[in-house]
């Protein structure tokens, strides 16, 4: 649905639609990333980086205590991802790897990355699920500063979202472009975004709202100071009302739409 009239929608479709920054290539995160690390020096990246495995945690902290309790947590978080993922030990095994190798291209410490797969498999994720969606979580962490795991985390705000708009998890890759390219665009962050989906994410997946244009939506509120929960809210009160205006429940909605020339029929597809 679009209201072509509207100047919000109008900077959507300038700004970000019409541009096709959201169709554009894939792995624009990924890209991002990169270039990012391309910058850094070795010696940048030997200090951001803790580890490479245990023997890296073991170099990075100040005791053999402090090591082995890092080391601990990391095998922690990999043992509880597993037992919640349903994971063979072979897969757990599995996991454990996949965040070391994380770890030698990210600048995340390990435990942040093990803790990300954890909340992963708290949202109900499998093993493979998990396997595709670590990764652009890790890269989309790494370049906007922000913890992977834990609660609030990347790997916990993009697994809402996604979960939010029945996204797959091999999507996630897209997804990860998706935010990048809407937080860098406008002036909100991922936190801003998340809060947003919170409130309006039911509203927006029942008019069958895509990522992209909710994201452009939450951007441009943004841009006029309205974000977060407050952008959320409004969004989804315009979805709700548009909704029920246009399928008779609102009279006096669908007899605005009436006299501003708009048929409620025409808002609806063939998919409703």
């Amino acid at each position: 649905m679009a209201l072509a009239s509207s100047n919000g929608l109008v900077n959507v479709g300038v700004a970000m639609v019409l541009q096709d920054k959201f169709t554009s290539e894939a792995g624009k995160i990924s890209s991002s990333f990169k270039s990012m690390m391309g910058e850094m020096s070795a010696w940048g990246r030997s200090i951001d980086m803790s580890m490479g495995g245990f023997e890296g945690a073991k170099k990075a902290v100040s005791s053999m205590y402090d090591a082995f309790k890092y080391s601990a947590k990391v095998s922690k978080d990999v043992f509880l991802t597993a037992r919640m993922a349903g994971a063979t030990h072979k897969e757990q095994k599995e996991l454990l790897d996949l965040a070391q190798e994380i770890n030698a291209r990210n600048p995340l410490q390990a435990a942040d990355i093990t803790s990300g797969e954890k909340f992963l498999a708290m949202a109900g994720n499998s093993v493979e699920q998990i396997k595709s969606m670590i990764e652009p979580a890790a890269q989309l962490a790494a370049i906007f500063s922000m913890p992977l795991g834990g609660k609030g985390g990347v790997a916990d705000l993009m697994t809402n979202i996604m979960s939010t708009f029945g996204i797959d998890s091999n999507q996630a890759s897209k997804v990860a472009d998706v935010l990048g390219i809407a937080t860098t665009s406008a002036n909100v962050n991922l936190n801003d975004m998340a809060m947003a989906f919170q409130m309006s994410g039911a509203e927006l997946r029942n008019a069958k709202v895509p990522l992209t244009d909710a994201a452009a939506a939450i951007g441009i509120l943004g841009n006029q100071g309205i974000q977060g929960t407050k952008a959320g809210t409004a969004l989804a009160n315009m979805y709700r009302y548009l909704t029920l205006s246009i399928t008779g429940s609102n009279k006096k909605g669908t007899n605005a739409l009436k006299a501003i020339g708009l048929d409620p029929k025409s808002l609806i597809d063939a998919n409703g």
